[in-house]
């Protein structure tokens, strides 16, 4: 490690040697290394050759601590590895060539006003919290006093850099004895006049003890000269070494070079918080601020059917359990673990339920016992809480939640079993068996809480990108998008549904019961062709022979008196036929849902987004987000797909507003200037997960559009009743349902290297477009569905399968 000054910038250079250490162990999952950090330079130079013979060889130095490892140690459980620094090291103007991969970390505090050097303070932050024994040789300093300010400078620079106080390393400070002075009872005297030096309470802070050591005479050999001083280094790292195995901070190799890595990417962003080694190892898996969110709701449940404190306190210290000590995680002690990472939480949580200030305690102490049977018998976080979760007595039936994993109490749920306790993606890896025949598909035999419910559940592959659809609304036209998907199952084969095309499913009205039917109801594209065209004959059903003006005025006033003008129990009726009537949006279904679908709807009021989904996501959604996502508190209030497909079908003048007890009244969601849902769509993927790249497909199908001008002409001409203000606002009021237009502002926004990934499927219309409620055209919609251009969708999803494989 090295610190290398390049203009007005300093880097934190990782020369990557721990790693490469760690390669060479035969088993560092389990290999326990012990670190000695020899501080100095001629002497310490001639302690090394006696301590370590034939390991040290005159070479290049890393600047700030140059890493070894005993070879005589290789093979045993405890590895001893030593660094050596040069107290007179300053930040170098350049940096040594190097034959192996280096990482380089701009240190931003560098130039900032500081009481602390780089040296110093790199010293105290890293390499001190990762060092079991100290050894400091006073001959290669100016005096005594320089050995005990530098070692109270790294203590001031340096507190607070570890949460375990006992864990501190421990000081050997070398002096070279002369006559008298090579005596113990020299020793004891010195160790009196220094005494005051070494007593402060800043050092004792830092470091666990502080012992002073003088060499023998030099006249007699160099091994028998360093022997009391590598008994005394062997002997403080064994005692360190049991230090650190009740402290719970005894690391395999693995884990001390992951730690490290952190540690000096840490310190070169930020000197104000010190390294804490529990908090980093939950980099990527933070503890959410909705967390305390999810323990009140499980918190009010269970008060609300009789549970009491204790067995509470229980089931909770498990869920802590099972967060905390996830597969291939350092076993942290449980107390220092809980106070770093769930303390504001439960805390915050208890304050909102109103439980008593013990109610934590108890908490602890089940935590404290989890971890014992955890440990003493060799189980998994996982089954340690699975056999308390069944063995509490608790009346699982009873308690359900769909805002809340009450396997994990962690997370928002995203399935549903059969028993009706919705779970999180994580506990369906955790507790779920994959199957073998297809990846990333996960079967629940029997639910962790009540044992009676199941559910096979396919998850996309980490590697694999977002594939999404958006179908617009257009009432009868949705007989284009049907086509096009159906021509698209053709093209895939027998083998791929269009169901396993697709990540992401959203869609507006007409498009939303298209995208219930296909992903939550499982039918083939080809039926749903048959279904829409039954549904379209039955629900537009219009008057027999001719009207007249009485007739329709008569009709007109009937619809302006019922809100509609067709009757909206035949369209529910309709709906729970073919969605079913009792099926939740978020709910179980008995085959292997895998797409997140969305169903966009508006409210009555102001027509803004309302989206019925199957799946929660991450996290709460930000007001300003533009849109509201239904999820009631009670699991009794959630919406059935049946009424999801019922609000976003309700189109003004045709069918009067829905009412759902979930969301209030709501209406068609082209209302919401969103009859292209591609937009929303895409904000959803983007807030399921910030991480993701850019999609690897979008695939949005129009309901057709009429063929116009790309560039109107203007005139300085205007006809009153062409061009008045009735005809131009109603002109304005039809464009916001225009999807194409709302396609072709998205595709500005889009990078151009990205543009092939985005597809529009639509097809241009010979004449007007029909009304919404035209049946007579479908025919001639569905034969305008021309397939050369349908040709981009499989190519884009084999791309995609690839481009999975390869990440």
């Amino acid at each position: 490690m090295s610190a290398v000054a390049g203009g007005k910038e300093v880097a934190l250079i990782n020369s990557g040697r721990l790693t490469r250490i760690v390669g060479e162990l035969t088993n560092p999952a389990t290999q326990q290394p012990s670190v000695l950090l020899f501080i100095g330079r001629k002497a310490k130079n001639q302690a090394l050759r006696e301590l370590f013979p034939n390991h040290i060889k005159k070479g290049r130095n890393d600047g700030i601590a140059t890493l070894r490892i005993d070879n005589t140690s290789l093979y045993s459980d405890h590895p001893v590895l030593f660094a050596e620094s040069d107290p007179s090291a300053t930040v170098a103007s350049n940096l040594n060539a190097s034959c192996h991969e280096t990482e380089s970390f701009p240190i931003r505090w560098a130039n900032t006003t500081t009481v602390h050097d780089v040296y110093d303070i790199l010293h105290a932050r890293i390499l001190c919290p990762f060092s079991d024994v100290l050894c400091v040789f006073a001959d290669d300093f100016p005096n005594f006093n320089s050995v005990v300010d530098r070692l109270k400078t790294w203590a001031v620079a340096g507190g607070g850099s570890s949460p375990f106080e006992q864990a501190r390393p421990s000081v050997v400070i070398v002096k070279r004895g002369v006559g008298a002075s090579a005596s113990p009872t020299y020793d004891l005297l010195e160790m009196q006049d220094v005494q005051f030096s070494l007593d402060g309470k800043v050092l004792k802070d830092f470091y666990s003890s502080i012992k002073v050591l003088h060499l023998a005479d030099e006249q007699i050999s160099p091994l028998a000269r360093f022997r009391r001083l590598k008994e005394l280094l062997w002997r403080q790292m064994d005692e360190m070494r049991n230090v650190r195995l009740r402290c719970r901070c005894l690391y395999s190799a693995v884990h001390l070079n992951k730690f490290f890595q952190m540690a000096v990417s840490h310190t070169a962003a930020s000197v104000l918080q010190p390294f804490n080694f529990v908090m980093a190892s939950r980099i990527g898996n933070e503890v959410g601020p909705d967390h305390a969110d999810h323990l009140t709701s499980f918190f009010r449940l269970g008060m609300d059917h009789g549970l009491s404190s204790d067995t509470m306190g229980r089931f909770l210290a498990s869920t802590i359990l099972l967060d905390a000590y996830p597969p291939k995680m350092h076993h942290f002690d449980p107390k220092t673990v809980y106070d770093a990472i769930y303390h504001p939480s439960c805390l915050r949580s208890l304050e909102a339920v109103k439980q008593a200030e013990d109610q934590e305690q108890c908490i602890k102490r089940y935590l404290a016992k989890c971890f014992a049977d955890m440990v003493s018998f060799g189980k998994t976080a996982a089954q340690v809480h699975q056999e308390n979760a069944g063995g509490l007595g608790i009346p699982w039936p009873q308690l359900q939640s769909n805002r809340t994993c009450l396997w994990c109490l962690r997370r928002k749920p995203e399935h549903t079993l059969s028993c009706g306790h919705a779970i999180c993606n994580v506990c369906v890896r955790i507790y779920g068996d994959e199957t073998p025949i297809v990846d990333c598909q996960y079967h629940i035999g029997t639910c962790l809480l009540c044992h009676s419910g199941d559910c096979t559940i396919r998850l996309k592959p980490f590697s694999a990108g977002e594939r999404l659809l958006a179908i617009d609304g257009g009432g009868t036209r949705g007989v284009i998008p049907l086509e096009i998907l159906a021509i698209i199952q053709g093209m895939m084969g027998s083998e791929l549904q269009i169901q396993d095309l697709f990540d992401i499913a959203f869609g507006t009205s007409v498009g939303g019961l298209i995208v219930c039917i296909l992903f939550l109801r499982g039918m083939p594209a080809p039926q749903c062709v048959h279904i829409f065209d039954a549904l379209a004959w039955k629900l537009y059903e219009r008057p027999q022979g001719r009207t007249n003006f009485l007739k329709r005025l008569r009709l007109s006033f009937k619809g302006w008196y019922r809100d509609g003008h067709y009757d909206a129990n035949v369209l529910e009726q309709c709906l729970k036929d073919h969605l079913g009537a009792d099926d939740r949006m978020f709910g179980y279904r008995t085959g292997v849902v895998a797409t997140k679908v969305g169903v966009i709807a508006a409210t009555i009021g102001n027509a803004s987004p309302v989206i019925f989904t199957n799946y929660n996501g991450p996290g709460a959604r930000k007001e300003e987000c533009g849109y509201t996502h239904v999820r009631p508190d009670k699991v009794e209030d959630e919406p059935c797909i049946w009424e999801a497909g019922r609000g976003t079908s309700a189109a003004p003048v045709l069918y009067r507003s829905a009412q759902i007890k979930a969301s209030g009244p709501v209406q068609d969601g082209g209302m919401s200037g969103h009859n292209n849902p591609v937009r929303i769509a895409l904000s959803e993927r983007l807030r399921n997960d910030p991480s993701l790249l850019a999609p690897d497909v979008v695939v949005s199908l129009g309901t057709g559009a009429q063929k116009t001008s790309t560039s109107p002409r203007t005139t300085d001409f205007r006809h009153v009743i062409l061009d008045g203000y009735v005809p131009r606002l109603w002109r304005s009021y039809m464009s916001s349902f225009n999807g194409q237009k709302i396609w072709d502002e998205l595709m500005n926004s889009v990078d151009e290297r990205k543009r092939e990934d985005y597809i529009r499927l639509n097809s241009v219309l010979p004449s007007k477009e029909p009304a919404i409620d035209n049946t007579d055209r479908m025919n001639e919609l569905r034969e305008s569905v021309h397939v050369p251009q349908i040709w981009r969708a499989p190519n884009a999803f084999k791309k995609a399968n690839i481009a999975a494989v390869v990440r």
